[in-house]
């Protein structure tokens, strides 16, 4: 007789193939590639879906799942299929090779010749077939890129100005054979305005050699887009617009993410700034130029801040050779070039300067003190963060993405549903600041988490309530105090969107290491990208690779209200001027670090 054992272990709970089937797609793509250790992990982390192993062995064999070794390719045809995949199962589970059954061993006369490689992975294209799989890959890509995405992001909208811009370049009589017939004029007509968006979003985060390539013929076909009207002037007047500067910077931004073309970059970015400024023996001076069409262009706001730290870090890097180049104070130009924007003719500086000065510098640009107050509406509200990534918080970075998942998921199913005058900051942002609702969504809540009380712990199920509470706070600053933290946090999210890459290929990110995504950047953001996924019903978009590019995150700092310190790029700056560091520039440089998630 055998002794005492202990109780049994009770058996796991049953789960009905009603449930199963829902996850079986999601289950035989990622078992290609995982053990059977790994798909349980993976399934109950980012699917909240629990079973044991022996009831994945269990489905495979219900499934007639094969799967031979590792490498994801199919066991030789068998008389049993099912007891081929419950062995498989169990191989992987116990790393132990399955016992070979008299049916499967080869003769050693009749051995047949070993089964060619499979082919290489064909590259993942969206499924563009419908205007409505157009519209909802734009939302996608948005996101993707708001979530640290790049990758497919930059994907999607290659893509995206690939099908909209060859529909209109097609004589008309053979448009309607583009694409399957299935487009028309009314159906494209509202995504016009997309390609642009498109092409900035690619030439600003363009990743490979390839990519930038890709980047640089959209550039070439989409340069009307870029320019507007600019090209019925004649060539002096094309040389002073912002749309010309736009477009030069863009083509900048195409090379710097390769480390062996970045000195092209650097030549194209000096030439576009020595195009745009003026230098009469004294400080630099933005020259008046022509807009081109926002009230408050932040595309360009943020290229400019983008070349002038670009810029001064090189010029910074060769202060101590012969030729080297005094830093620009970019504090000043960008303050000449809001002075020149038509929503702020007078600028920003009096009021930041004399309480005595609060104008109302918001009253052509409405949308983002609007988007800010629904934000706090939605959270007073009291939702919760969806189940599908309420598991997923569990540091700070993933704390914001939660957020502002929660929100636009709430902003996107109530479009339709809510009055036009709740919503109009989602109408507004494109005329206003040339940016998406997305783009405008995604900076508030950046800049609400910025000021929200930072947590040691994760998971912290109060995070909506420190959102809502950050968010009352930035409400009560005045019009003024509130756009220059609009503009801060654009200038900190925008930049490591581009020079984040460069650490990748080998280049130097501007504050030394700081743009680096964490390790795991892209297991914290697979979740969140699948909710807004499905969320946007589009089906079959790849899992990130554990090496892939995830763009960091920054908040600007909730005590940083004035313009950065002349001279002073996210701590890469020298004094104006001087070629020499100050120690008020050091001291500023203490308040204004970023937050880096």
């Amino acid at each position: 007789m055998s002794g005492f054992a202990g109780p049994r272990a009770p058996n796991a709970p049953q789960i009905s193939r009603d449930v199963w089937e829902p996850h079986r797609p999601v289950i035989e793509e990622a078992y290609k590639t995982m053990t059977l250790k790994q798909l349980v992990g993976f399934m109950q982390r980012e699917h909240d879906f629990y079973a044991t192993g022996r009831q994945y062995i269990h489905a495979f064999s219900r499934w007639d799942i094969r799967k031979y070794n590792k490498g994801g390719l199919e066991s030789p045809p068998s008389e049993s299929p099912a007891r081929n995949a419950a062995a498989s199962a169990e191989h992987d589970a116990s790393e132990e090779p399955p016992p070979a059954s008299p049916d499967t061993v080869p003769s050693p006369v009749n051995r047949e010749p070993p089964a060619p490689p499979a082919p290489p992975p064909q590259p993942w294209t969206p499924d563009l077939d419908s205007a409505d799989k157009i519209l909802g890959h734009y939302r996608l890509a948005e996101m993707l890129l708001a979530l640290g995405d790049a990758e497919f992001s930059f994907i999607i909208n290659a893509q995206l100005f690939k099908t909209v811009h060859t529909f209109f370049m097609a004589p008309e009589t053979s448009r309607p054979s583009i694409l399957g017939g299935a487009f028309s004029m009314g159906d494209m007509l509202p995504l016009v305005d997309g390609r642009l968006a498109n092409l900035v979003a690619c030439a600003r985060t363009a990743l490979t050699r390839e990519q930038a390539d890709t980047a640089r013929a959209m550039l070439n076909d989409g340069i009307d887009l870029v320019l507007g009207g600019d090209d019925e002037g004649g060539a002096n007047d094309r040389d002073v617009t912002w749309a010309r500067f736009v477009l030069r910077l863009l083509l900048a931004a195409t090379y710097d993410g390769d480390a062996g073309a970045r000195f092209h970059s650097v030549e194209l970015i000096e030439e576009a700034l020595l195009g745009v400024t003026l230098d009469h023996q004294g400080p630099p001076r933005l020259r008046e130029l022509i807009g081109r069409g926002p009230r408050l262009d932040i595309t360009a706001y943020s290229l400019l801040s983008w070349a002038l730290s670009r810029f001064n870090h090189d010029a910074d890097a060769d202060a101590d050779a012969d030729d080297g180049e005094d830093c620009i104070d970019s504090a000043a130009i960008l303050d000449q070039f809001l002075h020149q924007q038509p929503a702020l003719p007078s600028g920003l500086g009096n009021a930041q300067l004399d309480p005595r000065f609060q104008i109302d510098c918001l009253g052509e640009i409405d949308c983002v003190p609007r988007c800010l107050r629904w934000c706090m509406s939605t959270l007073a509200n009291g939702p919760a963060i969806p189940a599908a990534i309420r598991r997923a918080v569990r540091n700070r970075r993933t704390a914001v993405y939660a957020v502002l998942c929660t929100l636009w998921d709430a902003w996107w199913r109530s479009t339709l549903a809510s009055p036009l005058s709740s919503l109009a900051w989602t109408v507004n942002a494109e005329p206003q600041l040339g940016i998406s609702a997305t783009e405008l969504l995604a900076t508030v809540v950046y800049m609400i988490m910025a000021d929200a009380p930072r947590r040691e712990t994760w998971p912290d199920g109060r995070v909506l309530l420190r959102a809502l509470v950050a968010a009352e706070a930035l409400n009560r600053l005045t019009p003024t105090r509130l756009l220059r933290r609009f503009l801060i946090q654009v200038r900190y999210t925008g930049e490591p969107q581009m020079t984040g890459r460069n650490a990748r290929h080998g280049c130097v990110p501007l504050d030394g290491g700081g743009f680096v995504p964490p390790d795991g950047a892209a297991e914290m953001v697979q979740p969140f990208r699948n909710f807004v996924a499905n969320t946007l019903r589009i089906d079959g978009l790849p899992i990130l690779g554990p090496d892939a590019a995830v763009t960091p995150l920054t908040l600007a700092n909730p005590g940083l209200l004035a313009p950065l310190p002349a001279g002073h790029d996210f701590g890469q700056g020298r004094s104006a001027g001087t070629g020499t560091r100050s120690s008020a520039a050091w001291a500023d440089a203490r308040v204004a670090n970023p937050f880096h998630l």
